[in-house]
């Protein structure tokens, strides 16, 4: 009896495994490619690196002009105590925008463009819908540069919620401030799948997967490598011997490696250097878990699975090929990833997803009190601030590796994902906010504020609004980029 129970929960399981790969899949590939409308092709095309490199695409891919590229080469200098001065340069992703940067403007380029161009031709598509956890990066951004940026009908999704920190809930705060937005938090997870069946089955809607992870998000990225190699031609910085960045859906990444795959494709004059190399630090405990125990981005098995980097290399490099008529970038790609890239597993240092570790916390904590950034003219460069989610875990990684005896002189790279700005725009979100279930409210209140940088608190019980707004930037009537 209990040998045909075991049998049945075992063939149950084996379904629902089935089919929630099926289902991850689907999402992978539901926005596609598209050519260009006749109005994105009157955008100054040759704003794009992909485009300037590769200028066949350009009649193949839809692109939108959004964001402020490139984005700048600055320098960063933090005194270790005990270990003595380090130098670095930081690849300031953060302030790819005015209204919100980051890394997923990138990957948002040939998205948006895609989804805008088919909304144009197919009349039962009705909307986008954006898909994440609590404190969504790339929900914040699909909302500020899609819904605001170019009206594009939007549902916001948040499945599941992080760890309870203020910058998460800051997140979901900026996205509910953009009025009309349609959205529904993990209070309310029916309603969330039901807009994702209506984009995967019905074809009613088009739908990006969570950290953006398609091929038109990593062609996006690629553009990344392609300014740092025109950025080293034009005296910028040297050639680095590392970057360092933070894996989330390994979008980025996956851009990166194709990124210095396209740069050597083309012959370009940059990461040349022996032993260099792309480090990359999975995020998510699950994951770093993972890679610890298995190697897992590292397995051949892994291209099967979505949100892996041989998967996404793989299916970008396909439709790049087949659905683009551009270069095969496959056996390069696949050469950069397994002698050129890192994957590390440090799980102390990423702790639970979605907010700091330990290790994390003091390496952010003392590039706040102590950390400098200059430009490319010893001018201040500002703050940057290393966020508990994401890029103050690659960071700690970066730093690890500068104290080593053997890396002294080589010229370190930071690729800083986390955008510099936190929006607002003309709604009332604290209002919104509070019509939320209690296992909302719940999870903001346990949020704690991490960095000096950003103070404020979110208590939806004793709070008001005043005690986190000072940190939002009105984008309410600021232009798009």
């Amino acid at each position: 009896m209990w040998f045909y129970v075991l049998l049945f929960a075992l063939l149950v399981a084996l379904v629902v495994i089935f089919g929630v790969l099926r289902l991850f899949i689907a999402v992978h590939h539901n926005v596609g490619v598209a050519p260009p409308t006749e109005d994105q092709k009157k955008q100054d095309l040759d704003k794009s690196p992909l485009f300037r490199h590769l200028p066949e695409l350009k009649e193949e891919l839809a692109w939108v002009d959004i964001g402020m590229y490139p984005t700048p080469i600055h320098r960063g200098h933090i005194e270790i105590p005990g270990k003595g001065d380090f130098e670095f340069y930081v690849k300031r992703e953060d302030l790819s925008s005015n209204a919100y940067g980051g890394n997923k403007v990138r990957t948002l380029q040939h998205q948006l463009g895609v989804v805008q161009a088919r909304m144009e031709r197919e009349n039962n598509l009705k909307k986008l819908v954006v898909l994440g956890s609590a404190g969504s990066n790339q929900i914040l951004a699909t909302v500020v540069h899609g819904f605001r940026g170019l009206g594009i009908p939007t549902f916001a999704g948040w499945f599941d919620e992080d760890k309870p920190d203020f910058d998460n809930t800051l997140n979901m705060l900026s996205c509910l401030s953009f009025r009309n937005l349609k959205y529904s938090t993990f209070g309310n997870k029916l309603t969330i799948l039901k807009n994702v069946m209506q984009a995967v089955w019905s074809k009613q809607a088009i739908v990006l997967p969570p950290g953006g992870n398609n091929p038109s998000g990593v062609l996006g990225q690629m553009g990344g490598p392609l300014e740092i190699s025109e950025q080293i031609t034009q005296g910028e910085m040297p050639d680095p011997d590392a970057i360092y960045v933070a894996m989330g859906s390994s979008c980025t990444i996956t851009g990166l490696i194709m990124g210095v795959a396209l740069v050597k494709y083309v012959n370009m004059p940059a990461f040349k250097k022996q032993g260099f190399k792309i480090h990359g630090l999975p995020i998510h405990h699950g994951f770093v878990g993972l890679q610890k125990r298995i190697g897992f981005y590292n397995r051949d098995f892994s291209k099967n699975i979505p949100l892996s980097i041989l998967h996404s290399i793989h299916s970008t490099c396909k439709t790049l090929r087949d659905d683009l008529r551009g270069p095969d970038l496959l056996e390069i790609s696949l050469f950069v990833f397994h002698n050129m890239c890192v994957i590390h597993d440090e799980v102390d240092i990423v702790g639970t997803y979605g907010g700091h570790s330990d290790k994390s916390r003091a390496a952010a904590d003392l590039f706040d009190r102590k950390g400098k950034l200059t430009d490319i003219y010893g001018e201040d460069g500002g703050k940057m601030w290393l966020c508990g989610h994401f890029s103050a875990k690659s960071y700690n990684v970066m730093l690890q590796d500068m104290e080593k005896i053997e890396n002294k002189d080589k010229t370190f790279l930071f690729w800083e994902t986390k955008s510099a700005v936190q929006p607002r725009s003309d709604d009332d979100e604290w209002i919104k906010f509070q019509r939320e279930p209690k296992m909302v409210h719940k999870w903001a209140n346990e949020g704690k504020a991490e960095s000096s940088l950003r103070e404020g608190k979110v208590d939806t019980e004793n709070g008001t609004a005043d005690d986190y707004r000072k940190i939002m930037t009105d984008v309410t009537g600021s232009a798009t980029k």
